[in-house]
Order: structure tokens, then C-alpha cells, then sequence
């Protein structure tokens, strides 16, 4: 009898535990939305976001991209490098 006690709460600790490190997991990563969100200290976030920084504060937000804020590829500029005319001829 004793010995299924003891394997019991040491079944009830390992869930625990377990249990705990997806609750870290998962305060760890950024839940975007369309709202401005404050990101915390070494918490990652998904790339494709709008952010930015408060200098006074030093606060990170961030959201999702709104559909006019998106970029569009196919008329992104390009710089064309052009020959340099030479002033000493």
C-alpha cells in the first residue's frame, strides 16, 4: 500500500512540474493582436509585426500589420547604381 502512495505523489509531482514549464513556455511567446500590446523583457515575438519603442520609457509594443501598413513586393524601389561623372576631366 505504501508503495502505490508513493508512486501516486510522485505522479501528482512530475505532472507539477511539467505542468509549470508549458506555463513558461507559453508567457514566453507573443500573442499578437491589432492592438497595441506592451512586449515583455526577453519575451519572443513572430516576425511580420509592427513595433516600436517608447525612448522616453523604453517600453516595446507591438501589433499586427494593418492591411494599408503591408508592402507590396512587386513595387517595392530599387536603387540602380549610376556611374559617377568625374568633376577633373
Amino acid at each position: 500500500m505504501l508503495k502505490y502512495v508513493i508512486l501516486i505523489l510522485f505522479i501528482v509531482i512530475i505532472s507539477e512540474i511539467i505542468c509549470d514549464d508549458h506555463k513558461k513556455e507559453d508567457e514566453d511567446v507573443f500573442i499578437p493582436t491589432h492592438e497595441w500590446q506592451s512586449v515583455k523583457k526577453g519575451q519572443k515575438i513572430p516576425e511580420g509585426l509592427h513595433i516600436r519603442i517608447n525612448l522616453e520609457t523604453g517600453v516595446t509594443e507591438a501589433k499586427l500589420l494593418d492591411e494599408k501598413d503591408k508592402v507590396n513586393k512587386d513595387n517595392a524601389l530599387l536603387e540602380i547604381p549610376q556611374k559617377r561623372k568625374s568633376r577633373f576631366r
